[in-house]
């Protein structure tokens, strides 16, 4: 979909996705890419989620660079403890922005002060920090690796406008790559060049070439929904007879991603304890708020885990940190137990606090997606209602958000006869496919035109009318 550098062999391939919620980058060489398309390296940071770090950004008073990931949201806590805070930027979650209509060159985003700033510099120091330290790790690879021999590829996702592309490629350029060494992915096709990759099947050739592992046979036709942070993008490919793609449904999508859960269940804290009062703690206590929705994102996985028929079901539980507790005793609350009983779930006995942690029932915790899980199936659905998708044989689900339980069994009950499956790596599968995209950015032989343009029309001829008479 991106323009390519085509007469160029580049050395190296190297893909950054910056996700809604987690961010990372990968690599191949062009040797290794040649003998083994899946050769593809990560950098793996200490806590990481698949070689991922949260998409979080911190600048200094003076709007430069100081750091990214689990470092940004480390020394933003350390700030806030000391409240030496003021006057730095934060960022999180700053990539639905660029979902706004006439995105330009003066959009800005807020920081978690709600402090505006240019949304391309804030785009253009995250796509940095990840170049920045790929060149570092490869100065110990390869030493005499230029930065003309680099490939990059930056992936976006499906439903991005032309205009907030066209904003991602101008943030690469400030982020010192040149046009003729970027190309842009779409997330979603990328995923499915990777997946076509991942062994599944084996078949025999009869061109004279030996047995090969492929994943799909010619003719194999799918459906790969990426379930990001911030979005969901789908598309549907076929596999050619020359084992590449052809695209039978354009990639499309929509804000539905795991993000909305995050939003739910803080909707259900301000429920619980009062919306004036989650707000103060989230404003006056913001190294506090952001390990308590750290810790949410870290276990939200659990919900939806099947246990086995004997086992005890599981409940979700979440600490609740004192200076919550301080924020309701400032309003002449006593305690989280005395805000339960306050609100609209007293006696419902699917919430209940004991020693300091929120304990939530499973059907409490189900609620948190259920909106977000029908919004995909309903999308899902139109799709499979398209004549052009009648033979979809298998629907891949990847992305982060992939990983939830409780999504993978949404799924696989609305289309129970269609085979679901979630890839091994399924958080890197965009990634991934982003590196073998800019190794052979001709894998996807035949696309979907998005928009069509017509220089003449014919009105259908009317019934009781001559074709004679209508002729022109």
């Amino acid at each position: 979909m991106a323009t390519e550098n085509e007469e160029k062999d580049f050395f190296i391939v190297a893909a950054i996705d910056l996700g809604t919620t987690f961010s990372g980058y990968a690599y191949s060489f062009r040797h290794d890419y040649k003998s083994n398309p899946l050769t593809i390296h990560s950098n793996f940071w200490k806590g990481s989620y698949e070689g991922k770090i949260p998409t979080a950004l911190l600048l200094t008073k003076n709007g430069t660079f100081h750091s990214f990931g689990f470092d940004a949201e480390d020394n933003y806590n350390r700030l806030t403890e000391s409240d030496d805070h003021k006057g730095w930027r934060f960022f999180k979650k700053f990539k639905m922005e660029l979902l706004k209509e006439g995105l330009n060159k003066t959009t800005v985003v807020k920081d978690e002060d709600g402090n505006p700033f240019l949304a391309i510099d804030v785009l253009r120091h995250s796509i940095c920090f990840f170049k920045d330290h790929l060149l570092d790790v490869l100065k110990n690879k390869s030493p005499d690796v230029k930065k003309d021999d680099i490939k990059w590829v930056v992936t976006v996702p499906a439903i991005w406008t032309e205009s907030a592309k066209q904003f991602m490629r101008i943030a690469a350029k400030k982020a010192g790559i040149d046009d003729g060494n970027l190309s842009l992915a779409l997330e979603p096709e990328a995923a499915s060049i990777f997946c076509k990759l991942i062994p599944i099947e084996r078949m025999t050739e009869t061109c004279g070439r030996k047995d090969i592992l492929v994943s799909f046979q010619p003719g194999y036709t799918y459906l790969i929904a990426d379930l990001g942070g911030g979005t969901t993008d789908i598309t549907v490919h076929r596999v050619r007879s020359d084992y590449n793609l052809e695209e039978i449904h354009r990639p499309s999508g929509g804000p539905w991603g795991g993000a909305k859960v995050d939003e739910c269940f803080l909707s259900f804290l301000s429920e619980l304890f009062g919306a004036t009062n989650i707000e103060d703690f989230r404003k006056k206590f913001k190294n506090d708020f952001i390990e308590l929705m750290r810790n949410f994102e870290n276990k939200k996985g659990e919900i939806g885990v099947v246990t086995k028929p004997n086992d005890i079901p599981r409940k979700f539980n979440l600490p609740l940190p004192q200076t919550l507790k301080d924020i309701l005793q400032s309003k002449n609350i006593k305690s989280f137990e005395d805000a339960l009983d306050r609100s609209q779930f007293k006696n419902k006995h699917k919430v209940t606090v004991k020693f300091g942690k929120l304990i939530l029932e499973k059907g409490v915790t189900e609620g948190f997606f259920e909106e977000i899980v029908t919004e995909i199936g309903n999308y899902i659905e139109g799709i499979f209602r398209d004549p052009r998708c009648s033979d979809i044989k298998m629907i891949l689900l990847v992305g982060g958000f992939a990983d939830s339980p409780l999504v993978r069994h949404s799924i696989r009950q609305r289309f129970p006869k269609v085979r679901t499956i979630v890839p091994h790596e399924a958080g890197r599968s965009v990634l991934k496919g982003a590196v073998v995209f800019g190794q052979n950015p001709n894998i996807v032989q035949e696309r979907v035109c998005p928009l069509t343009y017509g220089t003449c029309f014919h009105v259908p001829l009317l019934k009781g009318h001559t074709r004679k008479r209508k002729k022109s």
